[in-house]
């Protein structure tokens, strides 16, 4: 029977299966949230010892990769166990992966390929300057959304998987996308991924893989000592900084390859934009092909034939004169003749056929002694390859060492992090804290854009920008009547008449009729403090730039406003559970505006510049909207400044803990 649900989330299908494992499209019901949630392939053969580790490592990772909160890069929510299973969390994306498109139309359009890079090369140049190497940069591993965004998942999963270990010669990653230092299972840094970005930009940009090949082997061997075809050969229209940009990114040496993915993507743009490059001359190379010397299975050179015939010649000669010297007698004188005598002509004959012999014998010489040269020169040759392959082995040796040596330590600090980890709560964890016990959310550390992202808000909620906040505790619901009257007692406050009429009857409903001043006397009763403008807005969009706590798209049913307060002004807290923020914070939208603790001052927000120094005097800035306000004044990045001596039926508050 097939499993329907893991941990608390209900899977509704597979979207896709590979050696890591299956990610399913599941529904996280705590928040009606759509999530791609991934099963990792479980290990085989391994001892309960190695299986412990192994998850152990896995949520490390996870918790890692989970702290990553960047545009370009698929959000990791949560990470857990279940069966038996070990499953990772994630944001789901409509779209496709690269490695999907690829499989439909190569070459994709330059533009379209190079805007995907730009955004990859900022992906990882985040994650580099927050220590993670993702290891496994592929076309399968990026993803792109239906707006055109490319984003990265699955950082880490070589670690989580269990594949990086320490044993020599162990690499990562897929074979056709892996940088030589990777295969060769040195020490990597973000050059490594730098690498993997220029195989998949190559193959956007040509159709071809950089290095293909019909084995594994193949490949790996061009990936180390072969460079891929100039993407200008193939086509001539593309711009020439294009070529400059992906040898620069595909460079063997990771030392003159590109340092960080911001210069990457640096350079796409301007190649795109056809901005000269000055990158080309540092990454010349030529590589001389040497041509094997003579072996002794090589043909020696025929010896000239010509002094043996010459000798053969003369004897012939002599043999035919020599009847005629024996038959001559004294009455006989020799006939007159212009020839040389018989003995001369001999003689000169076997002189001859020994200078010829002598030059037989001193080229064989010269040839014996050239082929022992030869053989004396290939002899050195290998000698000196037998050296230097100790050199480099011993050089590996060493490198592999180092590596241990480097595990040990990162095991060490992770350890330290993991148990800093498990003291932090997961986002989203309620506790009841405080001198009110009152339910609060837990908020992690994070990055979002403040400010308007949508182009509809007012000019004080302009211009959008990046805030970084570290984690904190906020009130889940705003404070009630009965929490503010119990403060009251306790503390000896007179509330006003007015807050007093307001809260008849309506123990359960927002305190309304506060000044800023009641509110952080609240706080401070309790052991805490107002939240900030920036820590409301995070905790009611989220690092998605949502308009509404609960999406982009107005909801009436979702929030107490205008067109459903039905003459009842507030509603009790909590009434509208599908309204909440992405980390479960309720009523963030309408209800009551709540009071923060910074003074309403231009954008970009800085905490240092005066704006949340509470003795300062100005207005302070209240965020939500209220319940006899329109749908336009319940977004996330709406700001109403109020002096702090204000008391209204619409303004209430809610508390945060560092």
């Amino acid at each position: 029977m097939p499993v329907k649900h893991l941990g608390r989330y209900e899977l509704l299908g597979e979207l896709g299966r590979g050696a890591m494992g299956v990610v399913y499209k599941a529904r996280d019901p705590k928040i009606d949230r759509l999530v791609a949630l991934k099963v990792i392939a479980p290990a085989e053969g391994l001892h309960p010892t190695q299986i412990r580790q192994r998850r152990e490592r896995f949520q490390r990772e996870a918790r890692a990769a989970g702290r990553l909160a960047h545009p370009n890069i698929v959000t990791v929510y949560d990470v857990g166990e279940d069966q038996g299973r070990d499953y990772l969390v994630m944001e789901f994306i409509e779209g496709q992966s690269l490695d999907q498109i690829l499989r439909t139309r190569r070459p994709v359009p330059l533009d379209e390929a190079l805007t995907i890079g730009e955004h990859v090369a900022q992906a990882l140049d985040y994650a580099h300057r927050h220590g993670i190497i993702h290891r496994d940069v592929k076309p399968a591993n990026i993803l792109r959304t239906r707006d055109g965004v490319a984003k990265v998942t699955d950082f880490g999963i070589a670690r989580i998987t269990g594949t990086d270990t320490t044993q020599t010669g162990q690499s990562l990653g897929t074979p056709s996308y892996m940088s030589p230092e990777q295969i060769s299972g040195l020490t990597l840094d973000g050059r490594s991924d730098i690498f993997s970005l220029g195989a998949v930009l190559y193959e956007l940009l040509s159709g071809e893989r950089a290095f293909p090949g019909e084995t594994i082997s193949t490949v790996i061997y061009r990936i180390i000592h072969e460079e891929p075809t100039p993407l200008r050969r193939l086509n001539p229209a593309f711009p020439a900084g294009l070529d400059i940009c992906l040898r620069k990114a595909l460079v063997k040496d990771p030392s003159r390859r590109y340092p960080r993915g911001a210069d990457l993507a640096r350079d796409l743009r301007r190649a795109a934009e056809g901005v000269p490059l000055s990158a080309e001359s540092a990454l010349t190379a030529t590589a001389k092909i040497p041509t094997p010397s003579r072996g002794r299975s090589q043909k020696r050179a025929r010896r000239p034939l010509w002094p043996w015939l010459l000798a053969a010649g003369a004897a012939v000669v002599g043999l035919a004169l020599f009847p005629a010297l024996r038959l001559r007698t004294p009455e006989q004188p020799p006939a007159p003749s212009s020839a040389p005598p018989v003995s001369r002509a001999v003689d000169d004959a076997a002189a001859k056929a020994r200078a010829a012999a002598d030059e037989a014998a001193r080229q064989k010489a010269v040839e014996e002694g050239a082929q022992r040269k030869a053989e004396a020169d290939q002899l050195a040759a290998e000698k000196k390859r037998i050296e230097e392959a100790k050199a480099l082995l011993a050089r590996q040796q060493s490198a592999i060492e180092a590596q241990q040596r480097k595990a040990d330590e990162e095991a060490v600090r992770r350890k330290a992090a993991q148990q800093e980890e498990a003291r932090r709560p997961r986002p989203g964890t309620i506790q009841r804290r405080g001198g009110d016990n009152a339910e609060m959310v837990y908020i992690p550390a994070g990055t979002f854009t403040m400010g308007d992202t949508h182009g509809e808000g007012l000019p004080n909620e302009r211009p959008g920008h990046p805030v970084s906040l570290p984690g904190l505790w906020v009130d889940r619901t705003e404070v009630t009547n009965t929490q503010f009257v119990q403060f009251a007692r306790a503390a000896g406050f007179r509330p006003r008449p007015a807050l007093l009429m307001a809260a008849q009857g309506k123990e359960d409903h927002p305190v309304v009729h506060v000044t800023w001043e009641d509110a952080v006397a609240y706080c401070r009763w309790a052991g805490k403090r107002l939240p900030t403008e920036a820590e409301w807005e995070y905790a009611a969009r989220g690092t998605d730039g949502r308009r509404y706590p609960w999406g982009d798209t107005w909801d009436p049913s979702r929030a107490r406003f205008e067109g459903n307060n039905g003459g009842q002004t507030t509603a009790p807290v909590g009434s509208y559970p599908a309204g909440a923020s992405p980390f479960g914070v309720l009523d963030l939208a309408g209800n009551v505006w709540g009071w923060t603790s910074s003074l309403e001052r231009p954008y970009p927000y800085v905490a240092t510049d005066g704006r949340e120094d509470p003795a300062a005097p100005g207005q302070r800035v209240t965020r939500g909207g209220g319940w006899r306000f329109r749908p336009g004044a319940l977004r996330t990045t709406v700001r109403w400044g109020l002096e702090p001596t204000t008391q209204r039926p619409v303004i209430g508050f809610r508390c945060a803990q560092s």
